[in-house]
């Protein structure tokens, strides 16, 4: 999976890391998308329905390891409308495999996949790559993006729910929409951190807010937060500007 490419202004603190945010009280080179094209036509332009046919990995069947890395070369095309069990189910040690590079490769956001789908179709032990999809395709509510992050992530759940806050701190929440998200009982120490940011760099709040592991850690983080400037100014960077999230 590619390696995650926002780092944030909160780099001088922590960044990193892959441990699961504290549950309730609470990685990789990049990966080119490509949304999908429509099923492969025959000479005579009608579609082809064997995958096996459709990948030109026919010749490979009776070298089933040569065969399932070919269909995972076929499935990270991005190409068609078979689903990943018809894309992978014949891929054998490959399929692990395979469905990732399914899921990768339909994850951008004007895909016609769901993410729903596109979830239920990673590796029932691939936190990272729920991660990548939801990385892709964030909800517009980081309340909601928080929950799927904890829930879907698994080890990178820390990871996911940092990258949410980082987007959402960065275009300047209003009062009234910090207080809600620093309400949120799912990983307090890192909405703590942006809480904290908040009121350092912005000042749209005067004190730390919301449950009380959140205001507890986001009390712990002023002092660090100003000494140190320039994290401010990072912060205040467009949205845009690649940035490494807040670490544990």
């Amino acid at each position: 999976m590619r390696a995650t490419a926002l780092c944030s202004a909160f780099a001088a603190i922590a960044c990193g890391s892959n441990e699961a945010p504290e549950t309730r009280t609470v990685e990789s080179a990049p990966v080119s998308m490509q949304r999908p094209m429509g099923p492969p036509l025959d000479a005579s332009g009608q579609p082809i329905r064997s995958i096996a046919e459709a990948s030109g990995c026919a010749s490979y069947r009776e070298l089933k390891d040569v065969y399932g890395f070919c269909l995972v070369q076929w499935a990270g095309r991005g190409q068609g409308d078979r689903s990943v069990s018809e894309m992978c189910g014949g891929a054998g040690s490959w399929e692990r495999e395979c469905r990732v590079a399914w899921v990768t490769s339909r994850s951008v956001e004007d895909s016609v996949w769901e993410t729903a789908d596109l979830l239920n179709a990673c590796p029932s032990d691939a936190g990272d790559c729920r991660f990548e999809v939801l990385d892709m395709r964030p909800d517009p509510d980081v309340g909601k993006q928080i929950q799927l992050c904890f829930e879907n992530a698994g080890s990178f759940s820390g990871d996911c729910i940092a990258h949410s806050l980082e987007r959402w701190v960065r275009v300047v929440p209003s009062a009234e929409e910090v207080e809600r998200v620093a309400q949120i009982n799912v990983a307090p120490d890192r909405i703590g951190q942006y809480i904290a940011a908040i009121k350092v760099c912005y000042g749209t709040i005067d004190a730390c807010v919301g449950a009380p592991e959140v205001k507890a850690e986001c009390a712990s983080r002023i002092g660090e937060l100003e000494r140190k400037e320039d994290i401010c100014q990072r912060l205040l960077q467009s949205p845009g500007t690649p940035q490494v999230p807040m670490g544990p």
